[in-house]
């Protein structure tokens, strides 16, 4: 009974690492005047500045545009306001130059941008979305696919491993299984909370779930070390002393009887 409630615990732990995460809309632009390109990509790492240069060009014969002022207009998740950039003054014979700072976006999440360049007779915009998390990656499906194949094995492991502390006759099979069990949760929870925690773009509570996880199971170890190097010391020195004490001639039992109350306090 307690080896099927263990499997349905942590199976169901394992239903909940499949979270929604957001992909980025393609970009919109107008569809005559000014065509912009942008060489940003999508996803960005947290923390970090970036530089995003656009390219100009006159839809009509497609020479490049280098009397342009443009403008990037980014949003916060929530739609409020976060900065406005300008730039009037190509680099690189023709890029316009925006210089996003570190300190203007300090969450996670799926921001909204529009880039919007003019001339005097001429004019265009693209919009799109600037997704931000630890990884600065989009989550793909061979990624996903692969961690989920991961995460199944490692399930697989340590169910055969709980199996293994009932199934064993022997103490010391018992513990080994048991240490073999406990350093595979502590895999799985420390894999689980970073892969929530470096591609998710918005707080699901599964990244600090899982860290606690890790942190308990990881300081849990030690105690447990302590615990099974002194038990096996005292089981290792009982059995000796009692094969000691039949081949002196004592009675198995009374041989078990004895070696307890000597080494009572071991």
């Amino acid at each position: 009974m307690l080896k099927k409630i263990n499997l349905i615990i942590f199976s169901i732990i394992f239903l909940f690492v499949i979270i929604p995460f957001v992909s980025s809309a393609p970009p919109q632009e107008n569809p005559d005047g000014l065509k912009i390109r942008s060489g940003i990509k999508d996803y960005l790492k947290i923390g970090n500045d970036y530089d995003v240069h656009i390219h100009v060009f006159n839809i009509n014969d497609g020479l490049p545009v280098t009397d342009a002022s443009c403008y990037l207009h980014l949003y916060h998740s929530n739609g409020t306001h976060i900065i406005t950039l300008e730039d009037d003054t190509i680099d690189y014979d023709f890029d316009y130059t925006f210089r996003l700072d570190q300190n203007n976006i300090t969450e996670k999440g799926s921001h909204p941008y529009i880039i919007q360049c003019n001339t005097s007779t001429l004019g265009g915009f693209i919009s799109g979305e600037l997704i931000f998390n630890n990884y600065g990656e989009e989550l793909k499906e061979g990624s996903a696919i692969t961690f989920n194949f991961s995460m199944v094995f490692l399930m697989v492991l340590w169910v055969l491993a709980v199996i293994g502390i009932f199934a064993f006759d022997n103490p010391v099979g018992k513990w080994a299984c048991y240490f073999i069990a406990h350093v595979l949760f502590i895999v799985g929870t420390f894999s689980v909370w970073q892969f929530n925690e470096g591609y998710a773009i918005a707080y699901t509570g599964l990244a600090s779930m899982f860290k606690v996880f890790f942190y308990v199971s990881t300081f849990a170890l030690f105690p447990i070390v302590i615990l099974a190097i002194s038990w096996m010391v005292y089981y290792h020195t009982l059995n000796d002393t009692i094969k000691s004490l039949i081949e002196r001639g004592m009675d198995e039992k009374e041989a078990q009887e004895r070696a307890r109350r000597e080494h009572k306090w071991l």
